[in-house]
């Protein structure tokens, strides 16, 4: 009876490892089919709300978020050459000829991204009309409903902030109706700019 009862003990538990490791198992694939779920009800949505407005930037944001969710990081050779492509005209646009709408778009995006890859948060939302729009800094998180924190800049303006050629209290001091500082938090910008030393890389191409 003794070797009976301890045989049924040892099947009791063995039966109970068992299903401990099926719902170890039934949980990493729910984890995954529920990120795939998210990844592709994002990417639906995104192009629903594309096709409906007409504006393609809500596509790329979507990507940018996707890219987080994924773990895919911008890539500082990419980032390099966007910025290049232009830092001439960022530096000097006064005399320098404005880039192509792909490349100004492209050079945004990077950047935009980039401050919110080395500042992730969603206290500020940074909006670089009509490319990208990103929230970053860590603090109060913003889900719903308009944002409290909110820099808006133009192209140029933005490019020339994350360069380094300028910075939010020289923002501040302009009166542009492209501009658009908004919420106790949002010079908090200034504390994840410059993206890139401008300077340093027309030094080195030089």
């Amino acid at each position: 009876m003794a070797g009976g009862d301890a045989l049924a003990g040892c099947w009791n538990w063995g039966k109970v490892l068992l299903r401990v490791e099926m719902l170890w198992r039934t949980s990493r694939k729910m984890v995954w089919v529920i990120k795939v779920w998210m990844v592709n009800r994002m990417a639906v949505f995104s192009v629903w709300c594309a096709l409906r407005s007409g504006e393609t930037g809500i596509l790329v944001d979507t990507v940018a978020k996707l890219q987080r969710m994924t773990g895919k990081r911008i890539d500082p050779q990419q980032l390099r050459e966007a910025v290049m492509a232009i830092l001439p005209w960022i530096a000097d646009p006064a005399t320098q000829p404005e880039p192509t709408r792909p490349q100004l778009a492209a050079a945004c995006r990077m950047l935009a991204r980039t401050a919110a890859q080395d500042a992730p948060g969603k206290t500020v939302e940074l909006r670089v009309p009509p490319f990208v729009a990103v929230q970053l800094i860590d603090g109060p998180a913003h889900t719903r409903g308009t944002p409290p924190n909110v820099v808006q800049l133009d192209p140029l303006t933005f490019c020339r902030l994350a360069c380094g050629w300028i910075t939010m209290a020289d923002i501040v001091a302009t009166s542009s109706p492209l501009i658009e500082i908004s919420g106790t938090r949002a010079q908090l910008v200034d504390e994840v700019m410059p993206v890139v030393d401008g300077q340093k890389l027309m030094s080195a191409a030089v």
